[in-house]
């Protein structure tokens, strides 16, 4: 396993990530892209990642929609603090403490009187940014270099 990726690494030894057409946010809105950079997310045991980065997206279209009341949003938060946030839970992202905290806030306790819907879409937004940040500087530009990316771009 290690020669092998030491033989990737040679045969891109002089490609920068930045030499490819294909760019973060074009790579999650082509479906065969995506599904290779899940595949590889897979490799990297990080696909919780972008489950999550997604999540908060569907989350943001839900809370757009008038149709959508607020305690059916809050049950949706409350589903993705569960899945994604809190500590132990089945894909737990990696966030620094100051984020975790501020949500843990909103949902350890159950719904507080005070809390609005921006106050949860506001935390979701810090934490979203936290994992694109991730995404963005360290999982993607390894994607860029890796045989599911050349798979794809050979195909495009």
């Amino acid at each position: 396993m290690l020669k092998e990726k030491f033989k990737r690494s040679e045969e891109h030894k002089g490609r920068s990530s930045s030499e490819s057409t294909w760019q973060f946010g074009q790579i999650l809105r082509h479906p065969e892209a995506r599904n290779a950079f899940q595949d590889f997310l897979k490799l990297e045991w990080a696909t919780e990642n972008l489950a999550f980065y997604l999540a908060v997206g569907e989350y943001h279209d839900k809370a757009a929609n008038p149709s959508v009341t607020k305690d059916n949003l809050f049950r949706l938060g409350e589903d993705l603090y569960e899945l994604f946030i809190h500590n132990g839970s089945p894909n737990q992202i990696n966030l620094p403490a100051r984020v975790r905290q501020d949500i843990d806030a909103i949902f350890a306790h159950g719904r507080p009187a005070e809390l609005t819907l921006d106050s949860i879409g506001q935390a979701f937004d810090e934490a979203q940014h936290e994992i694109s940040t991730l995404l963005t500087n360290d999982v993607f530009p390894r994607f860029l270099m890796s045989k599911q990316y050349d798979r794809f771009d050979a195909s495009h």
